[in-house]
């Protein structure tokens, strides 16, 4: 059986909360793909800070083979290339994979109102 005017319209008006649900949550993870990018610049700046920091110790206060931080800088920069190994190999794909996701689930949406839309022009009442 057929579906009504006024049916085909309440499916194509859930389908449209539905996507734009979807929209909202990509949207969000496209801002925190923005973020995560922004922390592997300023990690990169940190680390470079840091690098000279290092050198600057070794040169001036290097007493017996030791700098005055007793490696701390060292360990940080590890530190910080761990984290930034972990957003380049982890963090960015998992958000990437859920935008590809959702673009799907958007595009998928979009059809379906697009087919309600056309039996809703050839609805008879």
């Amino acid at each position: 059986m057929a579906l009504t005017r006024y049916e085909i319209r309440r499916k194509i008006d859930n389908l449209t909360w539905q996507k734009n649900q979807y929209i909202k949550e990509r949207d969000d993870y496209k801002k925190s793909l923005t973020h995560a990018k922004n922390l592997l610049k300023n990690l990169k700046d940190s680390n470079t800070y840091l690098d000279s920091s290092g050198d600057y110790l070794k040169r001036f206060f290097t007493i017996n083979k030791k700098t005055a931080d007793a490696g701390r800088i060292t360990n940080v920069r590890s530190q910080i290339v761990k984290i930034t190994k972990q957003i380049n190999t982890i963090i960015i794909p998992n958000i990437n994979t859920k935008i590809s996701d959702l673009n799907t689930k958007i595009s998928t949406k979009e059809r379906e109102i697009g087919n309600l839309w056309w039996q809703y022009e050839n609805a008879t009442e």
